[in-house]
Formats: structure tokens, sequence, C-alpha cells
């Protein structure tokens, strides 16, 4: 009998989740801001469809919202600590769970105020 492969990949991401609750580029790695958002916006996702497991969703929110900056930035990770445009995904995890979630609408207002370093158009 075949396995739902979505069962496979939540399981698969389940098991790759880092005892901090974040998630980095390989099972084991550092945690970063990227993969773990990205991750719990994937697995909220399939928990809202009937899938996935909510402790591990709950514990890369926790994750997300405990490296938030003071200034309502996310670091890339602990390796490289400066505001990053990563922001723009822990901001869009955390409002797929709570639109009105303070740490995405402090995300938000912080990427809201930033200019474009790069070129004028």
């Amino acid at each position: 009998m075949l396995r739902d492969p979505v069962a496979g990949a939540v399981a698969v991401l389940g098991d790759a989740q880092n005892r901090s609750g974040g998630w980095g580029w390989h099972a084991g790695q550092p945690d970063n801001t990227e993969c773990t958002a990205l991750t719990v916006y994937a697995l909220h996702a399939q928990r809202a469809a009937g899938a996935g497991n909510g402790s591990v969703v709950e514990r890369g929110v926790t994750w997300l919202r405990t490296r938030q900056k003071p200034d309502g930035s996310w670091p890339m990770g602990e390796q490289v600590p400066d505001s990053s445009w990563m922001s723009s995904l822990a901001v869009l995890a955390l409002a797929r769970i709570d639109l009105q979630d303070e740490h995405a609408v402090r995300g938000a207002k912080w990427l809201l105020g930033q200019q474009s370093r790069g070129h004028p158009w």
C-alpha cells in the first residue's frame, strides 16, 4: 500500500525539527528564520487540513516569537544576527496562523519602514 506523500512529508519535517523548536537547512543543522518560517507555514496549512502534529507547529511558532528582535525584525539566525529580509517570511508564517498576532504586526511595521538599498528601479 502506498503511503500518503503529504503525511510522509509532514513526518519528515517533524523529525527534522531541532530541540529548540526551529529548523535548519538539514536535520541537525542550526536553526534559521527562513527554514523555520517556511516549515511553520507549510505545517500549519496541513494541520488546518487535518494532518500534522500541532505541537510541532507550536514549537516552531514559539521559536519565531522568541527570536524576534525588539525593533520587530528577525535575523537570519544565531550566526548572522543582523535584521534581514527573512523577517517577511516570519511575518507570513505568523499571520497565516493569526492575522492579529502581535509579533506579525510588529514585523510588518518593521518591514514597511525599510527602504531598498539596492538598485533604484
